[in-house]
């Protein structure tokens, strides 16, 4: 979601703990997988597709219970 923010590589890396590099990588990485070119294409989609994205985030993250 910090994409859709606009912040920049620098910003993202600063609250996830990585590298601006990082970032500029996991992004360009996922502009491929979408066929999106470019920081404000890519953050138009986050912004446009932002409820189906935290809900397959949300739904990615959880934990499954410990087997019986």
């Amino acid at each position: 979601m910090q994409v859709a923010h606009d912040l920049s590589n620098a910003e993202i890396a600063d609250r996830l703990s990585t590298t601006p590099k990082s970032v500029e990588n996991y992004r360009a990485r996922i502009g491929e997988k979408l066929d999106l070119r470019g920081c404000k294409v890519l953050a138009r989609f986050a912004r446009r597709h932002a409820a189906d994205l935290r809900y397959w985030y949300q739904l990615i993250n959880q934990r499954s219970p410990p087997p019986s």
